[in-house]
């Protein structure tokens, strides 16, 4: 794969004076945009099967995957956050404690929440203390290995429970 240079990367979008970028409504590039019209047009007349887009999908997650230094098995493609989150919500234990960052977005939040019922606690902290508290810069849960390291220091009581 081969890199492409800021001033050819921004001549990929056409933005209108004024548009603001959120996270939550980006811009498509332009090859993304012929890459739509083109599938839409496939999908409108019934040109071709659904299988291309299959096979699409296959190579993406085999891009990703190389991009993260995974393998593409580990990769998860859907249509929408909450739905793929929803499906590892409801597979996490009862009474499980799921640590969420105070500026997260509600397709996150909610799958995780509704499992109230069955004891799933949310806790919710400011990102940058959940930042640090994984890299070992605070005095908490220091003795805990790092992949357990948030969930011991908020076992503690300086977390704020939401359910």
């Amino acid at each position: 794969m081969q890199g492409v240079d800021l001033v050819e990367a921004q001549s990929l979008w056409d933005p209108k004076p004024g548009w603001l970028n959120t996270a939550s409504y980006g811009l498509p590039p332009r090859p993304a945009w012929d890459a739509l019209q083109e599938a839409l047009e496939i999908w409108r007349t019934g040109a071709q099967s659904w299988e291309q887009w299959d096979e699409a999908t296959v190579r993406s997650r085999a891009a990703y995957a190389r991009l993260v230094r995974v393998e593409p098995a580990d990769v998860f493609a859907g249509s929408t956050v909450s739905a793929a989150v929803g499906l590892i919500a409801s597979a996490i234990p009862d009474n499980s404690t799921v640590l969420i960052p105070d500026v997260e977005f509600t397709s996150n939040v909610f799958p995780w929440a509704v499992h109230a019922d069955r004891g799933v606690t949310v806790v919710i902290a400011g990102h940058a203390f959940v930042q640090n508290l994984r890299r070992g810069r605070y005095e908490l849960a220091v003795d805990e290995p790092v992949t357990l390291r948030v969930k011991a220091a908020f076992d503690e009581p300086l977390s704020v429970k939401i359910n």
